[in-house]
């Protein structure tokens, strides 16, 4: 999740009365929370990790489900 802070223009100082057109100010966005590389790499192996976890166990219990499946085939 990033954080956008809107700052005004190059042009504005702060302190001078300058009007805008239409008396509006201009702000352009900033992101404060760079992420560096390393980060974001580290962000998507935890990513990747927690996707083959989640594949793996949605393996898991589909093998179960078909062997109850078995079971109970053979049961009857």
């Amino acid at each position: 999740m990033s954080l956008n802070l809107f700052t005004p223009e190059n042009e504005y100082q702060p302190g001078t009365h300058t009007a805008y057109p239409a008396g509006q100010s201009v702000a352009t966005p900033v992101r404060i929370n760079r992420m560096s590389s390393l980060h974001y790499s580290h962000v998507q192996e935890i990513q990747r990790e927690r996707l083959r976890q989640a594949d793996s166990y949605r393996l898991h219990r589909l093998a179960l489900r078909a062997r109850r499946a078995v079971a109970s085939q053979i049961v009857r």
